[in-house]
């Protein structure tokens, strides 16, 4: 090795167990600032150490803002990542991910068909790694995209999708063997398992409602993640932040099956659990529970709706299918 290899060598060794002391001991946003500065002076803004610091940054930084200002970020990083870097480095394939679960976050009109081609995509840049949980979590992605387009598809104004059932044919397939490769893996990856769980729910929850069968089947699946993620503490880190909470589905299954009391209960409990916590859509337990309220108070239900409303519009803005679909609850609780 050169002097000038044993140099870059020692440095991307010293920031690389600075970025992980951060990591671990959950520090400031203005510290991973700081290393990320000290990357980019000393190996250059493209290095890999330093594009993987500044996903680290980028990721902490996501708190504080929305999916409007966000996706920007991610577009560009995702851009120099795949000019700077070989297919397959946990730097690259890190920053790609997150730009799909923040472009899901954004909610306009338009992305929901954006992302469920940048998700194929992704399947197709995993296929040539020799990581089958990556190519996994890129299936269960394009999953969830397509339960997203499938079920907010019908609030989106002109652009409506009149039907889900393609879409939702092909997510349950999808997420069907995502589930049954985790169980049969000879190399476990239980946070990854249980996301691809709560990802199932939500299929079968969107086909639930014509399909009591699937409806059946994730009411017993979102009973058995409120227990078992009690012990999973990965799925708080932030590449799970796109993801539910187990409360909310099962709030949402118990609702599918008419148990509107229990619903209302638990949907009540998911909103006392995350509030002032990160997570992708706080208003989805209010639409759970203004629905459950419905058929015995209904203007203590349109109160709800609206203040879902409400939220929706201050976490995704302007008149996307998420901010559409709360609209159009309150619109029909209040007629």
């Amino acid at each position: 090795m050169q002097p000038g290899q044993d140099r870059e060598h020692a440095i991307v060794g010293r920031i690389s167990a600075r970025l992980q002391t951060l990591i671990g001991t959950g520090r400031a946003t203005a510290d991973f600032a700081l290393l990320c500065g000290e990357a980019e002076r000393r190996l250059g803004p493209e290095h890999e150490t330093t594009l993987l610091t500044e996903y680290h940054l980028e990721v902490r930084r996501d708190a504080d803002r929305g999916p409007a200002a966000s996706v920007p970020v991610w577009e560009s990083l995702r851009e120099r990542a795949g000019k700077s870097l070989p297919a397959g480095t946990p730097a690259e394939l890190a920053i790609r991910f997150r730009h799909l679960r923040r472009l899901r976050c954004r909610g306009r009109h338009g992305d929901l068909d954006l992302l469920v081609g940048l998700c194929r995509e992704e399947i197709g840049h995993r296929a040539v790694i020799p990581d089958p949980h990556g190519a996994g979590e890129a299936r269960t992605d394009l999953a969830l995209a397509l339960r997203d387009r499938a079920w907010l598809g019908g609030f989106t104004g002109p652009a409506a999708r009149p039907d889900p059932w393609p879409d939702l044919r092909e997510a349950v397939a999808l997420i069907e063997g995502e589930v049954r490769r985790h169980r049969e893996s000879p190399v476990p990856d239980q946070p990854a398992a249980v996301a691809a769980r709560r990802v199932q729910v939500e299929v079968l929850l969107a086909a639930g409602r014509a399909d009591p069968a699937a409806a059946g089947r994730a009411l017993a699946i979102a009973d058995e993640l409120v227990l078992a993620e009690e012990d999973v503490t990965d799925l708080r880190d932030p590449a799970y932040d796109h993801l539910t909470p187990a409360h909310v589905l099962l709030a949402e299954a118990l609702l599918l099956a008419g148990r509107t009391e229990e619903a209302a209960r638990v949907a009540r409990l998911a909103y006392a659990l995350h509030a002032g916590t990160r997570v992708f859509d706080p208003a989805r337990p209010l639409l759970a529970l203004a629905r459950s309220e419905a058929r015995t108070d209904r203007a203590g239900a349109a109160r709800t709706a609206r203040a879902a409303l409400e939220q929706r519009t201050a976490t995704f803005g302007g008149d996307g299918p998420y901010v559409a679909e709360a609209a159009d609850l309150a619109g029909a609780l209040t007629s």
